[in-house]
């Protein structure tokens, strides 16, 4: 399934057994932007079918992949359990099949399996062909990031708003390839640089302290608040297909909500998954859905107008996630609850 992913999460996963996913997708993209790294990937490795499932991968790249890897011959399999730092050199770059080329696009990386029990994640990061390898100060945070996500998988709570200060890692940094050879270390980054980085990829927040932030201004400014979840009609069918046909309807409806009148913000809630936020009672939010049916093809929208009862963010998402629900199964276009 080739084509331009950016951020792919995968739809469902194991990983995901009560943790918010967008909570990981904040650390991975806060890493990725921290270690200025051309992708950063989350594999787990599938036992019965022999494979390493594409969990999770952000990339600059153009020509990505998120099949499956067969762990048969793949030399990430020589990534040990200890969590040390395995530099990925030579040969081994070509095991990185989640870029459809990565003979052509990889020239340098590094991984490290996450501490999870019953569990074979490995956290895997590249460069790209005309790019320095990974220096000490990058390692370093791929090593501090991967305990982040360790504890999140494992303490199955939702991290990622204040990220804490985690010291250097001391294990062992090893290569994997045929020789020991240990590339040169390159010039220290400057600041400018990681200032320039931080401002052109802001990581993006778990959509949990988004709807909190809306809801607290909401009830301090004293106006209404409706929050509706959107998927396109067939959205099986979309999502079945390759990534450059799901990010192409994701950017197209995306691009269609944010153009109806009323709609206030627009965030990315999953894939082909969107989420609105509406500044207005029920009469306005019903007018807004019909605006947005008749904007193009068909949706289905499942809106929550948040009341007292919704004391955190997850009542008012779970509210809007039954009324999308039943608009779904009923074949309705909308359905708001209140």
């Amino acid at each position: 399934e080739e084509g331009t992913v950016g951020v792919h999460i995968a739809a469902t996963s194991p990983l995901w057994q009560g943790v918010d996913p967008d909570a990981a997708a904040y650390l991975l993209e806060a890493l990725w932007t921290k270690m200025e790294a051309q992708s950063v990937a989350l594999l787990r490795y599938e036992d019965e079918a022999h494979t390493y499932v594409v969990e999770a991968l952000i990339s600059q790249a153009t020509a990505l992949s998120t099949d499956d890897l067969r762990a048969a011959g793949n030399l990430l399999s020589e990534v040990p359990d200890d969590r040390s730092i395995s530099l990925i050199e030579t040969e081994a770059l070509l095991s990185l099949k989640y870029h459809a080329h990565p003979d052509e696009a990889v020239g340098s990386g590094a991984a490290l399996a996450l501490n999870i029990p019953d569990a074979r994640v490995l956290l895997v990061a590249d460069q790209a062909k005309d790019g320095e390898p990974f220096d000490e100060e990058q390692l370093a945070l791929l090593g501090s990031y991967a305990d982040l996500l360790s504890r999140l998988f494992t303490e199955r709570r939702v991290e990622g708003e204040d990220l804490p200060e985690v010291p250097a890692r001391t294990e062992a940094i090893r290569p994997i390839e045929a020789k020991p050879a240990k590339p040169e270390p390159p010039a220290p980054r400057k600041e400018a640089a990681l200032n320039e980085a931080e401002e052109t990829w802001p990581p993006v927040r778990p959509r949990s302290a988004i709807l909190a932030d809306e809801m607290a201004e909401a009830r301090k400014e004293e106006r209404p608040l409706a929050f509706a979840l959107v998927v396109p009609e067939g959205v099986e069918t979309l999502a079945s297909g390759t990534a450059e046909a799901v990010a192409e309807a994701e950017t197209q409806l995306f691009g269609r909500l944010h153009r109806v009148e009323g709609t206030a913000r627009v965030e990315r809630f999953g894939e082909l998954l969107a989420g609105v936020f509406c500044y207005a009672g029920p009469a306005f939010v019903e007018a807004w859905a019909t605006r947005v049916g008749n904007s193009g093809e068909s949706v289905h929208i499942g809106v929550a107008l948040l009341r007292a009862r919704h004391t955190d963010p997850e009542m008012l998402r779970a509210d809007a996630a039954a009324a999308l629900r039943e608009a779904y199964e009923r074949g309705e276009p909308c359905v708001i609850v209140e």
